[in-house]
């Protein structure tokens, strides 16, 4: 009697999006595209919370559900959860198990990607590591610890590599802003790397943070040469390798 093969799980990658631009979600479906490509899953599925839309078909079988998220807040968790009627990470019904794993943005492995982007950087304007300030900037919130959290973590990684000249965090939406900072460069004679801790080329990555920094040389009557923008961290294609990540990390702690 032939061996019954069991059937790949399924993956659902969960965005934001935004309600202002299709762009936003572009890194989800070319990582999603490229996860598809390799085989290890029966479907590769996105789902963004802008648009509102239903879910979509959940296929039969186990299911992973990888919040594609810089930070452990709100969305990545609660509402998720409540979208696919969780009581917590797991739940087991007729079709399957579903598991939600670690946000993207929690895993150490975001670290190294930082530290992989600045490092690019510099070799790439012919700068010695040391020479150079790290910024990583984030979205934050007044009403959320959850972006800090994430982007202290990432911080922390980066100083403790004793790498860089300086390494320090800064936010859209809380202290110490992104435009404040700019405005206050301690050390123009160095150049600045600014690592974008952001998922997708939404308004925040794309628009906000540029937007600040240009008020802050314009402040100081400087132009822009003192730092270079890497832009949202989730482009990084790299990216795919962590979501690989995040579902190993729930494998661990089943």
């Amino acid at each position: 009697m032939r061996e019954k093969i069991k059937k790949l799980p399924s993956l659902l990658l969960v965005g934001h999006g935004s309600s202002e631009t299709d762009q936003a979600k572009k890194a989800i479906t070319d990582h999603a595209e490229t996860l598809r490509a390799k085989g290890h899953f029966s479907d590769v599925m996105t789902y963004f919370l802008s648009d509102g839309a239903p879910l979509p078909q959940r296929p039969e079988g186990d299911f992973f559900i990888v919040p594609f998220f810089m930070s452990d807040g709100y969305f990545s968790g609660p509402r998720i959860r409540q979208l696919f009627g969780m009581r917590h990470n797991q739940m087991q019904d007729e079709r399957g198990l579903v598991m939600l794993c670690p946000p993207v943005g929690m895993l150490p492995q975001m670290s190294d990607l930082l530290l992989k982007v600045a490092r690019e950087v510099c070799e790439k304007h012919s700068i010695q590591e040391a020479q150079a300030d790290i910024v990583i900037a984030a979205h934050g919130s007044s009403k959320s610890p959850a972006s800090r959290q994430a982007t202290l973590l990432h911080a922390d990684a980066l100083r403790h590599t004793d790498r860089f000249a300086d390494v320090r965090e800064v936010f859209l939406e809380e202290e110490p802003f992104v435009s404040d900072w700019a405005q206050k460069r301690s050390e123009p004679s160095r150049l600045t790397i600014v690592l974008g801790l952001f998922a997708a080329e939404g308004p925040h990555s794309m628009e906000d943070v540029p937007k600040a920094l240009k008020e802050g040389a314009v402040a100081r009557g400087v132009d822009e040469s003192e730092w270079i923008y890497t832009g949202p961290v989730g482009l990084q294609a790299d990216m795919v390798r962590l979501v690989e990540t995040s579902i190993a990390q729930y494998n661990e702690g089943r």
